[in-house]
């Protein structure tokens, strides 16, 4: 958990965790993350494993993670739906899922019109 870590340090990467989701109620960690740069840029990503990895260990950069723009929208839903329904035991409940999309679909709708 070094200062290179996007999960444990987003700040920094000027990133602040915006949501999160953990399906995992194990020892493991089942994680899909939605972080927002200081910029307004949005990002996401999915990692899960065992007790001993950290969350998220692998990824050391912005690029490591997914953009969420306008035009990618529909790719972000899809991903995070996905993440949804394959979820150990479902446990998301829909009314979360759609939280989400809608608060990013907002802030998408605040940024600039280069997203």
């Amino acid at each position: 958990m070094g200062t290179g870590d996007i999960y444990y340090n987003p700040e920094n990467f000027n990133l602040k965790v915006i949501k999160e989701f953990d399906t995992d109620d194990g020892y493991g960690f089942n994680k899909f993350v939605i972080w927002q740069h200081k910029d307004g840029r949005l990002f996401y990503g999915q990692d899960s494993g065992c007790s001993c990895p950290s969350p998220f260990e692998d990824f050391n950069n912005l690029a490591d993670l997914t953009s969420i723009t306008k035009t990618g929208f529909e790719s972000f839903v899809k991903a995070l739906r996905s993440y949804a329904d394959e979820s150990y035991g479902n446990k998301l409940k829909i009314s979360e899922v759609l939280e989400a999309e809608k608060m990013v679909g907002d802030l998408l709708n605040e940024v600039k019109t280069w997203m």
